[in-house]
């Protein structure tokens, strides 16, 4: 019985050190976006570059928050990376000239700003997060 609540008692500090769970994390697109649901390796190819138009040939235009707990989520979550393993990928792909990064933003207000605004576009924030104006993406 003490095991058990040594471990709960370790659940507990840890999320309440990194705040958001992967289930907290909703992926959100612009509205021009037509697809509706993804894969988890949908959402790694797109945010490592590897699928970059949409099903009916519009450009993807991916943003990620700079730093923060619900980006550390959705990395570790959809991408496998950890931010500094994300980073380093993208510095490589700039290197050798075969892409170009997410826009990176701030703030949670800033991506749903850009993703409302730029047809195309998708990112991701905490469920909390108000997101008028985009479309929530279903995660299979």
């Amino acid at each position: 019985m003490k095991i058990m609540k040594r471990v709960v008692s370790y659940i507990t500090v840890v999320l309440c050190l990194y705040g958001t769970s992967f289930g907290d994390v909703l992926l959100i697109a612009n509205k021009s976006v037509k697809q509706t649901s993804f894969t988890k390796g949908d959402v790694n190819l797109i945010f490592l570059g590897k699928k970059k138009k949409w099903d009916d040939g519009q450009m993807i235009k991916t943003a990620v928050l700079k730093e923060g707990a619900t980006h550390e989520a959705f990395l570790n979550e959809f991408v496998d990376k950890t931010p500094a393993k994300f980073s380093s990928f993208w510095k490589l792909v700039i290197v050798s000239g075969t892409g170009y990064p997410p826009k990176s933003l701030g703030t949670e207000a800033d991506m749903i700003d850009y993703v409302s605004r730029e047809e195309g576009a998708i990112g991701y924030i905490s469920s909390s997060t108000p997101h008028d104006n985009v479309n929530v993406m279903e995660i299979k």
